[in-house]
């Protein structure tokens, strides 16, 4: 979601209008709400994240929630666990929920207080089709779908995008930085040259992407799900998107619109002031407490495409790598080598060799670091649908 829409503008602006900067003094109650996110995947994985709202003026990193006790609970009071995975992600395994049942989201956090979401009927989805145009601005991908049951008539779309990026330069120098800020200039090993070479970067989705079926014929057509502008790193040389599309009730889908609509005003606090997202989770442990979240139940259906720089036509991706050259002495390179920023590219070698035989390095050629290293902007284990 943009800015995860999970800064306590949600919550300030449902109890305050004023329209000057301000940083407001609030109950930390308040300021650390519970957000949760996800659906219940009644044929597949489910994966929730838990995380807690925090000041418009934080920049900083979201607040994880981290050792709660998270499972699905049926109506027939069936249990089906999440384990923690990390960075406020709970995963369960995958699990084939019987269709007939009502399910919810129980919570318990690492200091014992307890959240449940409302109970909610199995929805399934039809299958998405989707689908990408190129013009002028870029390159954008769609979702299609079509439900002749008439079954479905809200739906919520979730995205998973992966790029393969490869580094413009090699370089076999690496550079360790001490902690007494000395630092020392090696050789990288032939492995390590190489897993700074290529690498993939993949990013989950950063937008509230909902609709409603508006055409008589039960048809979405064209639903834009990702603008890629042209110039972007994303096609440089092969992309792919992962779309899930999730059926969901009319409560769910109005959530999703008001969290929408506030998170495009999260801009500026001179903005008109969003209305809080009131969804279908509740404290046990505080009936007063505001949650942030809402949590349907769904079959989803998924469709992967790949788009490589052959197919998106013309397309240009140029990152500058200019290099500057440094002399090899301590003073200046730690000027020019401040941080992670900035690693080296190639050395400028002696024709006379040390009286030992070892090359005699007069300096070296600085550059960006995303110039050598593409572990900068992504890791490079290759994704197993490659």
């Amino acid at each position: 979601m943009k800015k995860s829409a999970f800064f306590l503008f949600l919550i300030i602006s449902h109890l305050m209008g004023c329209r000057e900067p301000y940083d407001p003094a609030l109950d930390n109650n308040i300021i650390s709400s519970l957000v949760v996110e996800g659906m219940i995947n009644a044929e597949g994985i489910t994966t929730i994240n838990i995380s807690r709202t925090q000041r418009l003026v934080e920049k900083s990193v979201r607040k994880f929630e981290a050792g709660a006790k998270v499972e699905i609970e049926g109506d027939n009071n069936s249990k089906f666990a999440l384990t923690d995975k990390g960075d406020g992600v709970y995963a369960s395994a995958a699990n084939s929920l019987p269709r007939d049942r009502k399910y919810r989201l129980r919570i318990k956090t690492a200091a014992g207080r307890e959240y449940l979401s409302d109970y909610a009927s199995v929805k399934t989805t039809p299958p998405v089709a989707v689908t990408w145009k190129q013009d002028a601005e870029g390159v954008k991908v769609f979702a299609n779908t079509k439900d002749p049951s008439g079954s479905s008539l809200y739906y919520h779309w979730l995205t998973e995008e992966t790029w393969e990026i490869m580094s413009p330069l090699i370089t076999r120098y690496r550079v360790t930085v001490r902690t007494n800020n000395t630092f020392s200039v090696g050789n990288r090993s032939a492995e390590d040259q190489q897993g700074a070479r290529h690498c993939w970067n993949t990013v989950r989705s950063a937008n509230i992407l909902s609709a409603t079926v508006i055409q008589s014929n039960n048809t979405i057509s064209d639903f834009s799900l990702i603008d890629i502008p042209n110039g972007s790193e994303k096609l440089d040389i092969r992309y792919s998107v992962l779309v899930w599309q999730y059926s969901v009730s009319r409560e769910a889908f109005e959530f999703f619109e008001v969290m929408k609509k506030n998170s495009e005003k999260m801009g500026s606090v001179f903005d008109p002031q969003p209305t809080f997202a009131r969804g279908n989770i509740s404290s046990i442990s505080d009936p007063n407490e505001l949650v942030v979240g809402f949590v349907d139940c769904s079959v989803p259906s998924s469709q992967r495409i790949f788009i490589t720089s052959q197919e998106a036509k013309n397309w240009k991706h140029a990152i500058v790598c200019q290099t500057s050259y440094v002399a090899n002495n301590p003073v200046d390179l730690r000027a020019a080598l401040p941080n992670d920023n900035t690693l080296i590219s190639t050395a400028l070698i002696s024709d006379t060799p040390a009286p030992n035989g070892a090359e005699v390095i007069l300096g070296y050629n600085v550059v960006k670091a995303e110039c050598v290293d593409c572990r900068t902007k992504g890791n490079n284990i290759k994704p197993a649908f490659w």
